[in-house]
Protein backbone atom coordinates (compact mmCIF):
# COMPACT_ATOMS: atom_id res chain seq x y z
CA UNK A 1 0.00 0.00 0.00
CA UNK A 2 0.78 3.61 -0.44
CA UNK A 3 1.08 6.18 2.16
CA UNK A 4 -2.92 6.19 2.08
CA UNK A 5 -3.62 2.97 2.49
CA UNK A 6 -7.17 3.47 0.15
CA UNK A 7 -4.53 3.81 -2.69
CA UNK A 8 -4.29 0.41 -2.90
CA UNK A 9 -8.13 0.01 -4.01
CA UNK A 10 -8.91 -0.56 -7.81
CA UNK A 11 -11.64 0.03 -10.05
CA UNK A 12 -13.78 1.63 -6.50
CA UNK A 13 -12.81 5.01 -6.84
CA UNK A 14 -16.78 6.46 -6.09
CA UNK A 15 -16.34 3.99 -2.49
CA UNK A 16 -12.95 5.39 -2.02
CA UNK A 17 -13.91 8.94 -2.16
CA UNK A 18 -17.34 8.59 0.36
CA UNK A 19 -14.81 6.89 2.71
CA UNK A 20 -12.10 9.51 2.75
CA UNK A 21 -14.75 12.16 3.06
CA UNK A 22 -15.83 10.56 6.64
CA UNK A 23 -11.71 10.10 7.57
CA UNK A 24 -10.95 13.74 6.65
CA UNK A 25 -14.29 14.94 8.69
CA UNK A 26 -13.92 12.27 11.25
CA UNK A 27 -17.42 12.01 11.46
CA UNK A 28 -17.48 8.05 11.27
CA UNK A 29 -20.73 6.52 11.50
CA UNK A 30 -20.77 3.16 13.66
CA UNK A 31 -22.33 0.82 10.53
CA UNK A 32 -21.77 0.55 7.48
CA UNK A 33 -23.10 -0.98 4.73
CA UNK A 34 -20.72 -1.90 1.88
CA UNK A 35 -22.75 -3.27 -1.25
CA UNK A 36 -21.73 -4.78 -4.04
CA UNK A 37 -21.39 -7.90 -5.78
CA UNK A 38 -18.68 -10.96 -5.10
CA UNK A 39 -14.92 -10.40 -5.55
CA UNK A 40 -14.82 -6.24 -6.29
CA UNK A 41 -13.05 -5.62 -3.39
CA UNK A 42 -15.62 -5.13 -0.22
CA UNK A 43 -13.76 -6.97 2.17
CA UNK A 44 -10.36 -5.42 0.95
CA UNK A 45 -11.74 -1.81 1.19
CA UNK A 46 -12.83 -2.81 4.23
CA UNK A 47 -9.85 -3.70 5.56
CA UNK A 48 -7.99 -0.34 4.06
CA UNK A 49 -10.47 2.04 5.92
CA UNK A 50 -9.35 0.13 9.20
CA UNK A 51 -5.71 1.08 9.03
CA UNK A 52 -7.01 4.53 7.68
CA UNK A 53 -9.07 5.17 11.15
CA UNK A 54 -6.39 4.00 13.92
CA UNK A 55 -3.42 5.53 11.64
CA UNK A 56 -1.63 8.06 13.75
CA UNK A 57 -1.34 10.31 10.54
CA UNK A 58 -4.85 9.20 9.47
CA UNK A 59 -4.15 8.04 6.39
CA UNK A 60 -2.87 4.49 7.27
CA UNK A 61 0.63 3.76 6.43
CA UNK A 62 2.37 0.88 4.10
CA UNK A 63 2.67 -2.42 6.28
CA UNK A 64 6.15 -3.03 7.10
CA UNK A 65 7.14 0.11 5.65
CA UNK A 66 10.29 1.95 7.98
CA UNK A 67 7.73 5.00 8.20
CA UNK A 68 5.17 2.89 9.81
CA UNK A 69 3.06 4.61 12.49
CA UNK A 70 2.82 2.00 15.70
CA UNK A 71 -1.18 1.65 15.40
CA UNK A 72 -0.67 0.80 11.79
CA UNK A 73 1.84 -2.15 12.72
CA UNK A 74 -0.31 -3.24 14.98
CA UNK A 75 -2.95 -3.20 13.04
CA UNK A 76 -1.30 -4.89 10.31
CA UNK A 77 -1.15 -8.12 12.55
CA UNK A 78 -5.05 -7.70 13.06
CA UNK A 79 -5.20 -5.99 16.30
CA UNK A 80 -7.77 -3.19 14.87
CA UNK A 81 -10.05 -5.81 13.39
CA UNK A 82 -12.48 -8.35 13.58
CA UNK A 83 -13.83 -10.70 11.31
CA UNK A 84 -17.29 -12.28 12.00
CA UNK A 85 -18.76 -14.48 9.04
CA UNK A 86 -22.65 -14.71 9.15
CA UNK A 87 -23.37 -17.81 7.07
CA UNK A 88 -20.89 -19.59 9.04
CA UNK A 89 -22.45 -18.50 12.42
CA UNK A 90 -25.99 -19.72 11.04
CA UNK A 91 -24.34 -23.13 9.41
CA UNK A 92 -23.12 -23.62 13.45
CA UNK A 93 -24.82 -26.83 14.69
CA UNK A 94 -23.50 -26.16 18.16
CA UNK A 95 -25.48 -22.79 18.57
CA UNK A 96 -28.87 -23.18 18.94
CA UNK A 97 -30.04 -19.58 19.03
CA UNK A 98 -28.52 -17.83 16.69
CA UNK A 99 -29.80 -14.09 17.30
CA UNK A 100 -28.37 -14.37 20.79
CA UNK A 101 -24.71 -16.20 19.78
CA UNK A 102 -24.33 -13.06 17.81
CA UNK A 103 -25.43 -10.88 20.87
CA UNK A 104 -22.60 -12.27 22.53
CA UNK A 105 -20.07 -11.47 19.82
CA UNK A 106 -20.94 -8.36 19.44
CA UNK A 107 -20.88 -7.81 23.50
CA UNK A 108 -16.94 -9.15 23.28
CA UNK A 109 -16.38 -5.45 20.67
CA UNK A 110 -17.37 -3.08 23.77
CA UNK A 111 -14.63 -4.36 25.73
CA UNK A 112 -11.55 -2.36 25.92
CA UNK A 113 -8.96 -2.52 22.42
CA UNK A 114 -5.89 -1.20 22.16
CA UNK A 115 -6.31 0.50 18.92
CA UNK A 116 -8.26 4.11 18.64
CA UNK A 117 -10.87 2.87 16.77
CA UNK A 118 -11.87 -1.62 16.56
CA UNK A 119 -13.52 -2.22 12.78
CA UNK A 120 -15.53 -5.55 12.77
CA UNK A 121 -16.11 -6.78 9.07
CA UNK A 122 -19.18 -8.84 8.86
CA UNK A 123 -19.02 -10.73 5.94
CA UNK A 124 -22.18 -12.70 4.45
CA UNK A 125 -24.11 -10.02 6.40
CA UNK A 126 -27.28 -10.64 4.15
CA UNK A 127 -27.45 -14.12 5.26
CA UNK A 128 -29.10 -12.29 8.62
CA UNK A 129 -32.26 -13.21 9.82
CA UNK A 130 -35.12 -11.46 10.88
CA UNK A 131 -33.84 -11.50 14.85
CA UNK A 132 -29.99 -11.55 13.96
CA UNK A 133 -31.09 -8.15 12.44
CA UNK A 134 -33.06 -7.14 15.12
CA UNK A 135 -29.86 -7.37 16.80
CA UNK A 136 -27.72 -5.35 15.01
CA UNK A 137 -30.13 -2.47 14.91
CA UNK A 138 -29.79 -2.46 18.67
CA UNK A 139 -26.09 -2.07 18.00
CA UNK A 140 -26.07 0.37 15.84
CA UNK A 141 -28.64 2.29 17.65
CA UNK A 142 -26.21 2.17 21.02
CA UNK A 143 -22.73 1.84 19.69
CA UNK A 144 -20.44 0.91 21.80
CA UNK A 145 -17.10 3.81 21.33
CA UNK A 146 -14.70 3.39 18.99
CA UNK A 147 -16.10 0.40 17.26
CA UNK A 148 -17.42 0.80 13.51
CA UNK A 149 -19.53 -2.40 12.01
CA UNK A 150 -18.82 -3.07 8.37
CA UNK A 151 -21.20 -5.25 6.54
CA UNK A 152 -20.73 -6.53 3.73
CA UNK A 153 -23.61 -7.36 1.35
CA UNK A 154 -24.65 -8.38 -2.12
CA UNK A 155 -28.30 -6.32 -1.79
CA UNK A 156 -29.57 -3.96 -0.07
CA UNK A 157 -32.62 -5.16 -0.22
CA UNK A 158 -31.86 -8.20 2.24
CA UNK A 159 -32.04 -5.37 5.19
CA UNK A 160 -34.81 -3.93 6.92
CA UNK A 161 -35.68 -0.09 5.93
CA UNK A 162 -34.94 0.46 9.80
CA UNK A 163 -31.54 -1.13 9.40
CA UNK A 164 -30.36 0.48 6.39
CA UNK A 165 -31.48 4.21 7.73
CA UNK A 166 -28.83 3.70 10.53
CA UNK A 167 -26.12 2.50 8.09
CA UNK A 168 -23.93 4.68 6.25
CA UNK A 169 -24.29 3.13 2.64
CA UNK A 170 -21.42 2.45 0.63
CA UNK A 171 -21.91 0.86 -2.80
CA UNK A 172 -19.44 -0.89 -5.06
CA UNK A 173 -19.66 -1.86 -8.99
CA UNK A 174 -18.28 -4.70 -11.01
CA UNK A 175 -14.83 -3.97 -12.08
CA UNK A 176 -14.08 -3.26 -15.51
CA UNK A 177 -11.37 -5.67 -17.47
CA UNK A 178 -9.21 -3.29 -17.20
CA UNK A 179 -9.51 -3.06 -13.33
CA UNK A 180 -9.45 -6.95 -13.59
CA UNK A 181 -6.11 -7.56 -15.56
CA UNK A 182 -4.81 -4.86 -13.58
CA UNK A 183 -5.72 -7.09 -9.80
CA UNK A 184 -5.03 -10.31 -11.30
CA UNK A 185 -1.46 -12.89 -12.13
CA UNK A 186 -0.62 -12.87 -15.57
CA UNK A 187 -1.92 -16.39 -16.01
CA UNK A 188 -5.48 -15.41 -14.79
CA UNK A 189 -5.86 -11.82 -16.41
CA UNK A 190 -4.86 -14.09 -19.80
CA UNK A 191 -8.11 -16.15 -19.79
CA UNK A 192 -9.94 -16.29 -22.69
CA UNK A 193 -13.01 -15.46 -20.14
CA UNK A 194 -12.07 -12.46 -18.43
CA UNK A 195 -15.21 -11.11 -20.07
CA UNK A 196 -17.60 -14.04 -18.42
CA UNK A 197 -16.25 -12.57 -14.71
CA UNK A 198 -18.84 -9.98 -14.25
CA UNK A 199 -16.51 -7.87 -12.96
CA UNK A 200 -15.39 -9.81 -10.30
CA UNK A 201 -11.72 -11.23 -8.89
CA UNK A 202 -13.10 -13.96 -7.33
CA UNK A 203 -14.99 -15.19 -10.34
CA UNK A 204 -12.13 -14.76 -13.12
CA UNK A 205 -10.16 -16.43 -11.05
CA UNK A 206 -12.37 -19.68 -11.07
CA UNK A 207 -13.13 -19.66 -14.49
CA UNK A 208 -9.67 -19.41 -15.23
CA UNK A 209 -8.94 -22.23 -13.27
CA UNK A 210 -11.84 -24.53 -14.13
CA UNK A 211 -12.77 -23.78 -17.28
CA UNK A 212 -10.84 -23.74 -21.04
CA UNK A 213 -13.38 -21.98 -23.19
CA UNK A 214 -17.03 -20.33 -23.09
CA UNK A 215 -17.95 -24.26 -24.59
CA UNK A 216 -16.23 -25.56 -21.98
CA UNK A 217 -18.11 -23.29 -19.23
CA UNK A 218 -21.73 -23.99 -20.43
CA UNK A 219 -21.08 -27.20 -20.94
CA UNK A 220 -19.82 -27.95 -17.54
CA UNK A 221 -22.69 -25.79 -15.47
CA UNK A 222 -25.81 -26.05 -17.29
CA UNK A 223 -25.33 -29.65 -19.27
CA UNK A 224 -22.72 -32.26 -17.31
CA UNK A 225 -23.28 -31.13 -13.94
CA UNK A 226 -23.93 -33.95 -11.39
CA UNK A 227 -27.04 -32.27 -9.45
CA UNK A 228 -27.27 -35.54 -6.97
CA UNK A 229 -24.37 -35.05 -5.70
CA UNK A 230 -24.03 -31.33 -4.61
CA UNK A 231 -25.64 -29.34 -2.63
CA UNK A 232 -28.09 -26.77 -3.27
CA UNK A 233 -26.24 -23.86 -2.03
CA UNK A 234 -23.68 -24.36 -3.70
CA UNK A 235 -25.42 -24.80 -6.86
CA UNK A 236 -26.92 -21.03 -6.21
CA UNK A 237 -23.61 -19.68 -5.67
CA UNK A 238 -22.24 -20.75 -8.46
CA UNK A 239 -25.70 -19.48 -10.75
CA UNK A 240 -25.14 -15.88 -9.13
CA UNK A 241 -22.19 -15.70 -11.42
CA UNK A 242 -23.12 -18.26 -14.23
CA UNK A 243 -26.29 -17.21 -15.25
CA UNK A 244 -25.55 -13.41 -15.76
CA UNK A 245 -22.20 -15.12 -17.71
CA UNK A 246 -24.56 -17.41 -19.60
CA UNK A 247 -26.59 -14.39 -20.66
CA UNK A 248 -23.93 -12.21 -22.58
CA UNK A 249 -22.61 -15.38 -23.94
CA UNK A 250 -25.97 -16.56 -25.48
CA UNK A 251 -28.00 -13.81 -25.31
CA UNK A 252 -31.19 -15.78 -26.41
CA UNK A 253 -30.94 -18.21 -23.68
CA UNK A 254 -31.58 -14.82 -21.27
CA UNK A 255 -35.44 -15.56 -20.43
CA UNK A 256 -34.35 -19.45 -20.22
CA UNK A 257 -31.44 -18.78 -18.01
CA UNK A 258 -33.79 -16.34 -15.40
CA UNK A 259 -36.61 -18.82 -15.37
CA UNK A 260 -33.67 -21.56 -13.64
CA UNK A 261 -32.50 -19.08 -11.50
CA UNK A 262 -36.21 -18.06 -10.37
CA UNK A 263 -37.22 -22.65 -9.87
CA UNK A 264 -33.87 -23.11 -8.31
CA UNK A 265 -34.15 -20.12 -5.64
CA UNK A 266 -37.69 -21.43 -5.38
CA UNK A 267 -36.81 -24.27 -4.21
CA UNK A 268 -37.95 -26.26 -6.90
CA UNK A 269 -36.34 -29.79 -7.85
CA UNK A 270 -32.74 -28.94 -9.25
CA UNK A 271 -32.96 -31.65 -11.55
CA UNK A 272 -36.06 -31.27 -13.00
CA UNK A 273 -34.94 -27.27 -13.24
CA UNK A 274 -32.23 -27.66 -15.07
CA UNK A 275 -34.49 -30.26 -17.60
CA UNK A 276 -36.61 -28.15 -18.32
CA UNK A 277 -33.68 -25.65 -19.06
CA UNK A 278 -31.83 -27.89 -21.37
CA UNK A 279 -34.93 -28.70 -23.21
CA UNK A 280 -35.55 -24.68 -24.06
CA UNK A 281 -32.06 -24.44 -25.05
CA UNK A 282 -31.06 -27.58 -26.29
CA UNK A 283 -31.74 -26.81 -30.14
CA UNK A 284 -29.96 -23.43 -29.81
CA UNK A 285 -26.90 -24.87 -28.15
Amino acid sequence: MTADSLSAIIGQDRAVAILRSHLATRRIPPTFLFSGPDGVGRALTARAFALALSCEKGTGCAPGSSGSCASCRANSTGEGIRDVDIALLRADETEDNKSAALRRILASHTRTHLLPWLVVIMEHADSMTDSMHSVMLKTAEEPPAGVCYVMLTTSLGNFSPALRSRAAIVRFGPLSEDALRSILPPETSASPLLHCANGSVSTATLLASQYSSEEDLLDKVFFRVELRKRKRVDVLRELSWAVPAAARLRPAWKEALLELDRHARANALLPLAFEVFRNRVGARR
